[in-house]
């Protein structure tokens, strides 16, 4: 069974790293045969679920990372992976559940913040999601993500001034981000100093 698996692994990463999905197939083929020796193999139903959710297989990628949780109650990637599922399915409450299930392992998982503050946006709660991109800005401040998402959810709630603040906070860090020169653009646009505005969209 761990020959299997490590065939699994062996064709997933030449998969991914040449993006051919034939040899995603073929490691499915492996993890699969992995698991019928040893159906508990968590990091197997695991890697075997990110094919599918990967595909677009939701439903099966859910059923493999709920077995992978099952036989390693440990595995914080699995359960950081069932709140990406079940956001995918638009389910935020068991989405909320895993993400937090996730935290409690392993707090600093700053994309766990990240993507719980995305969840908040989703199901209309735009002052929680800040809080959650806040969080993720202090885990970690050098991942862009957490600010272009605040500014994207300020700017668009019109509060225009946080949300120049957040982008010189993010410049501050990565002064040559391209998307934080954009929204810098349109807080250019919304004041109507269009040549300040032209500059940034042209950076």
């Amino acid at each position: 069974a761990d020959c299997y698996e490590q065939l699994g692994l062996l064709y997933d990463k030449i998969g991914v790293k040449i993006n051919d999905m034939t040899y995603r197939d073929t490691a499915e083929y492996f993890y699969l045969q992995c698991l019928k020796n040893i159906p508990s193999k968590a990091t197997a139903n695991s890697n075997l679920a990110k094919i599918y959710f990967e595909r677009g297989e939701i439903q099966k990628a859910k059923q493999f990372y709920l077995a992978a949780v099952y036989f390693d109650p440990l595995l914080s990637d699995g359960y950081f992976n069932l709140g990406s599922t079940y956001g995918t399915l638009a389910m935020y409450d068991s989405s909320f559940y895993y993400y937090n299930q996730c935290l409690k392992l392993d707090p600093k998982r700053t994309d766990a913040y990240i993507y719980m503050g995305l969840n908040y946006y989703n199901t209309g709660r735009p002052d929680s999601a800040i809080i959650y991109y806040d969080k993720a800005i202090q885990m970690d401040p050098y991942v862009p993500a957490s600010y272009i998402l605040k500014t994207k959810l300020l700017l668009l709630s019109d509060r225009w001034d946080e949300g120049e603040t957040v982008i010189q906070q993010a410049q501050s860090v990565f002064p040559y981000n391209g998307e934080l020169y954009y929204y810098k653009g349109l807080v250019e646009k919304h004041r109507q100093n269009y040549p300040a505005a032209l500059d940034c969209m042209n950076n």
